[in-house]
């Protein structure tokens, strides 16, 4: 929506909007404000108009740094808020609206940067009234429950943001398809293979804890973003472009990387251990005992004893060892994987079930 509503305003020809687009992750968060001046003087250049403010206000954020953008205001000296004002009324002074849009706010896990921006930018658009056409508005993009995870609360956000509009999160499957719209039928994802990705539907068909459909859907949510799947897809489309021609499993494996890669972040730093370590070894654990624990042997158990349990419809006593044991792996595992305890162990257990680790051929004769 956001992007949508960015393409509506650059179209606009009769009230032209001045859009500043700030990728937060992509900025240096200790030279963020010299970052901002630099960029909103680009809005006063492309209108005609040389700054006067722009070097001295950089030279006093840059003296400041992180921690201490609100000293400006606080100082009995009144230099440095005279020329952020002045730097100010030259954007005012355009007589034409200035949209200054952060995207993913939410993403940074700095908590002093994060009021810094806000700070900041409530200084910018503290002046729209002394204009009587134009001025300077904010969008902030990110999510209400992270920003109170980092103890930013309601109330402290109400102080900077005025009005709220929630928007329903698109899924994986309604993203991919979208930005794949016009991509070459050989680079695209198949329905089906959208299908078999966390949060792409199917995963959860085949779930083994009564709980997991739950906590992936809790702990992927926040990490399956616009750009996170922009990134996803521009890694699987350089990957086919490497081959003339592909067997299925040899796109399962580069999709199913990718999603580890751009997804799974801590499973994607052990995986990269698998050059130098068993790959084995890289899906381990350890239990509340401290015993080591292989999750590729224990899954691959699991469904070797999930396949014989049809067949031993008339073998009661085997039958009841099989789910008794089918209930202590389980059990282990919800205790090793709950993301709650640990986010590295439940996205190791994650990548291991998307590349199929846990799936064991089916024996042609059973005793």
């Amino acid at each position: 929506m956001l992007a949508g509503l960015v393409e509506a305003l650059e179209r606009e020809k009769e009230n032209p909007v001045e859009i500043v687009k700030i990728d937060v992750l992509a900025v240096r968060l200790d030279s963020f404000a010299e970052y901002l001046v630099q960029e909103l003087n680009n809005v006063l250049y492309t209108n005609g108009k040389i700054s006067s403010n722009m070097r001295k206000l950089q030279g006093i954020f840059k003296a400041t740094k992180i921690h201490a953008v609100d000293i400006l205001w606080a100082d009995a000296d009144k230099r440095y808020a005279k020329i952020f004002d002045e730097f100010r009324r030259e954007l005012l002074l355009l007589r034409k609206p200035v949209l200054i849009i952060y995207e993913d706010l939410d993403r940074l896990q700095n908590v002093d940067a994060v009021k810094n921006i806000l700070y900041l930018t409530e200084k910018l658009t503290a002046a729209n009234d002394t204009v009587w056409q134009g001025g300077i508005k904010a969008i902030y993009q990110y999510d209400r429950q992270h920003m109170k995870d980092m103890g930013l609360t309601e109330q402290f956000m109400e102080k900077y943001v005025r009005c709220h509009m929630d928007l329903s999160p698109l899924s994986l499957r309604t993203m991919i398809q979208r930005m794949q719209k016009d991509t070459q039928e050989d680079f695209r994802l198949t329905g089906q293979e959208i299908w078999n990705l966390p949060m792409g539907s199917k995963y959860f068909v085949h779930c083994i804890l009564d709980e997991e459909a739950v906590w992936v859907q809790r702990y992927l949510s926040k990490g399956i973003t616009i750009r996170r799947t922009e990134d996803f897809l521009k890694s699987v489309e350089t990957a086919f472009g490497w081959f003339a021609k592909m067997q299925p499993w040899e796109r399962e494996t580069i999709i199913s990387f990718s999603y580890i890669e751009h997804f799974l972040p801590l499973a994607y730093a052990r995986l990269k251990e698998a050059a130098v370590c068993d790959l084995y070894q890289v899906f381990r654990g350890y239990d509340d005992a401290g015993n080591e624990v292989l999750l590729v042997f224990l899954l691959q158990e699991y469904r070797n004893l999930e396949m014989e349990l049809p067949r031993r419809e008339n073998a009661a006593v085997r039958r009841a060892q099989i789910e008794q044991r089918m209930a202590d792996i389980r059990e282990q595992l919800r205790r090793l994987v709950d993301y709650r305890k640990s986010a590295e162990m439940f996205e190791l257990y994650l990548a291991l079930r998307l590349l199929k680790l846990d799936q064991v051929k089916l024996p042609e004769a059973w005793e």
